[in-house]
């Protein structure tokens, strides 16, 4: 898992301030509605199948790892009076995770460098600074590989589906914790 902090706009700080009977402004009701930003690192495991086009070789679960980033912006809408509320995101991320071969006198090397999602999340506010999501959306990861056999050099494009489920916590005014 990867526990990242996320720097953020005030999404949590999104409260909405009203008078009392005394004419004394007060925190109404915890809202998460806003724009926010965040950037998260972790640890990355990487398992791929390896494959040299028009070759009779197949390497299957060929894992890789490295340190990854990633940088997102998104925005949520919480109805007022309700804990629940949706958002959509983007981002773009890199990787270090590479993994190399020796097969004889030949290397080959294989890693992920980049890549960028787009998605959507549901979420519940479960306190006053905490929220709990699930979300869903597309990604696509450019991959590298180079090998001695040929002088083969390449990229290779892999794309698909991300499910996603975590905690988001307030830490500080504009920095959130997310699991």
């Amino acid at each position: 898992a990867t526990i990242a902090v996320a720097l953020s706009a005030p999404v949590f700080a999104a409260d909405l301030s009203v008078k009392d009977t005394t004419g004394t402004y007060v925190n109404s009701e915890f809202n998460a509605s806003g724009v926010y930003l965040s950037a998260t690192g972790g640890m990355e495991f990487v398992t791929t199948e390896i494959g040299i086009e028009n070759e009779p070789v197949s390497l299957s679960g060929i894992g890789s790892d490295g340190w990854t980033g990633e940088f997102t912006v998104g925005y949520d809408w919480q109805p007022r009076g309700s804990k629940f509320g949706v958002g959509v995101f983007a981002g773009a991320n890199v990787s270090s995770a590479e993994t190399s071969l020796v097969l004889g006198d030949d290397k080959v090397k294989y890693g992920r460098d980049w890549g960028w999602l787009v998605g959507a999340r549901g979420f519940a506010t479960v306190s006053d600074s905490t929220l709990i999501y699930v979300g869903g959306g597309y990604t696509q990861s450019e991959f590298s590989v180079s090998s001695t056999y040929d002088d083969l050099e390449g990229n290779d494009d892999l794309e698909g589906y991300l499910g996603e489920i975590g905690i988001e916590t307030k830490l500080t005014d504009n920095v959130f914790g997310k699991v």
